[in-house]
Parts: structure tokens; sequence; C-alpha cells
């Protein structure tokens, strides 16, 4: 089977990066809907309306093991303006990174960057903001976020 990574492409400086290893944990895209409560009585109770819908959101968490993918996920946490993120099952999304937290982790060996990170990984944990779904289930489905 072959391997399919994700891509996050920043359109301003037409930046690519193909994920040397794609997220352990994916949870999402979700949103957290809201009900009101507004104090309307009918003889069954309270009556709750739908609130606006919270922000769509992605959020993934993985391991790290070489210096390029670090470096990589630190500059498309550090920029700006939104950027494309293409997961491993085909989904496109225009995103803004609100979370990257990466902890250390201590190895014995990290045999996938001998030469800058010989003793270290780091785990993670990314969130993004999904401003409009671009292609996949979601779009298809009329969801534009």
């Amino acid at each position: 089977m072959t391997r399919i990574p994700n891509q996050f492409f920043d359109p301003v400086t037409a930046t690519t990066y193909n994920w040397a290893i794609n997220e352990s944990d994916q949870d999402g895209p979700r949103h957290g809907g809201n009900v009101d409560f507004d104090g309307k009585a009918s003889s069954i109770g309270v009556i709750g309306t739908q609130g606006e819908d919270q922000a769509l959101l992605i959020t993934l968490t993985g391991t790290i093991l070489t210096q390029d993918q670090y470096r990589k996920f630190l500059f498309f946490s550090k920029i700006k303006n939104s950027f494309r993120f293409i997961d491993s099952i085909g989904n496109q999304y225009e995103v803004s990174m609100t979370e990257f937290s990466p902890k250390v982790e201590r190895v014995a060996m990290n045999y996938m960057d001998p030469t800058y990170m010989p003793h270290h990984k780091y785990t993670y944990t990314m969130q993004l903001w999904v401003l409009r779904t671009l292609a996949g289930d979601l779009f298809s489905q009329g969801i534009r976020a």
C-alpha cells in the first residue's frame, strides 16, 4: 500500500511541505454546537433554541522524528495568513494553526535523524481552525465551515 502524506501549502510563499510522518490520531473536523435556553416554557418544559455553531476544528497528535519536520511545523505555526491542509485521505481545507504544542521526549537513539536529533523526538498536539472546506467528504455534503 502506498503511503500518502499529509500536506501543508502556503499560497503566499508557495511553500509546500509533505509531512515526513502523518499524525497518529485525528479528532475532527468537528463543530461544537450551542443550545440557548431563554426561558420559553411550554407544557412539556423549557424550549431550547439552537445557537451559533462554534468554529470547525481539527486536532492532530503525533510524533516528530526529524529536525526538518519540526522546523516545518514551526514555520507553519508562525505564519499569519491562512494556508491549505490536505490530509492523507484527500480532504482539503483552508486553515489557520491555532495551536502547536511540541514536547521533547528522550530516546536511547533516534535512527530517523541521528545527526540533529540523536537522543530525542517530539510528540505534539496541533489544532487547525478550518476557515473553508475545499474538497472531500464535508465539501461534498455542502459543509463549507
